[in-house]
């Protein structure tokens, strides 16, 4: 397996290793009982946690540990947190099981954190950003860069949840047939990276596409690639059509499309960038609808065997 060529050292010199240092003693002594109990029950444990089992468990143990600090101090703690374990990183990632073409993606992920951790090092994290959440995944080992998406290496689906996400459809047992063919258990889910959009196009997503495979490849246990947005909508063919890529490949090689409940999130993201789509939405002609694709292994792997 290739090394990471950026490994991140502490330098006393750099702003980011100064900001471990700047805190007081009855605060390093907390994060030294916080740090003792992530690295037991998240870093060196077995258990399967998705990224919201993460950010729940910091956050029941950082509660545990901090008393009555204010809101303001919390935010620190978080930083603190993500600082300590952005610099055991590179040591955790050479103890994974991962492809070179996910390997050769740190480096640049790497520096991109430790920018972002500057930038926010008088500000903190909140425990809703979504940053926090990215990030805490990220530093633990429980999520990888793959380019044009994130890959959350467990996301575990079962029927029970797959029923309660779902919306009910016109035609229901065309649904229930194909949640039938989803096979339940351990899959890599993939989220977008709004910090990192350089690949988010056509080919970067092949490109994605073929790291999912690598991974695939060697995890015998994972059942596929999943991922879960408002761009997977069947709407988008006709209104936003250079962004039909993003289901067309996968649903043109065996994919499988499911409905949820669309949120109040899945409509502001729909509507972020786009004018066209706002005033659709605006207009009443455009209702942004949240879907999940599921790419099982055999087929996502035949597909990157064809492109190579």
């Amino acid at each position: 397996m290739d090394k990471i060529h950026i490994i991140p050292q502490k330098n006393e010199n750099d702003q980011l290793s100064r900001s471990l240092n700047e805190i007081t003693a009855e605060k390093k002594r907390i994060l030294e009982e916080i740090f003792h109990i992530i690295d037991s029950e998240i870093i060196y444990s077995n258990k399967l946690l998705n990224d919201l089992d993460i950010k729940t468990t910091v956050e029941n143990i950082i509660i545990s540990r901090t008393g009555s600090m204010d809101t303001h101090e919390l935010n620190f703690i978080r930083h603190n947190i993500i600082e300590k374990y952005y610099f055991e990183l590179p040591a955790l990632i050479q103890s994974m099981n991962l492809p070179n073409s996910i390997l050769n993606q740190f480096p640049a992920a790497l520096e991109r954190l430790r920018k972002h951790l500057i930038d926010t090092k008088n500000i903190g994290y909140e425990s809703n950003d979504d940053y926090y959440l990215k990030d805490i995944c990220f530093v633990f080992g429980k999520s990888v860069p793959g380019g044009a998406q994130v890959i959350e290496l467990y996301s575990h689906i079962s029927t029970w949840r797959l029923l309660r996400s779902f919306i009910r459809p016109v035609n229901i047992f065309s649904t229930l047939k194909d949640m039938k063919l989803i096979k339940p258990g351990h899959w890599l889910r993939i989220h977008t990276e709004a910090r990192y959009l350089a690949d988010f196009n056509e080919q970067g997503w092949d490109e994605c596409y073929g790291r999912i495979a690598d991974m695939l490849s060697l995890k015998p246990q994972c059942k596929g690639m999943v991922g879960t947005s408002w761009f997977y909508d069947p709407a988008l063919i006709s209104i936003s059509p250079n962004l039909s890529y993003l289901q067309k490949r996968p649903l043109d090689n065996g994919a499988i499309r499911i409905r949820h409940r669309t949120s109040r999130i899945d409509i502001e993201r729909a509507t972020l960038k786009s004018k066209t789509r706002r005033k659709l939405y605006q207009e009443g002609k455009y209702n942004p609808a949240c879907y999940s694709i599921f790419w099982h292994k055999n087929e996502l792997l035949e597909w990157a065997n064809i492109k190579t």
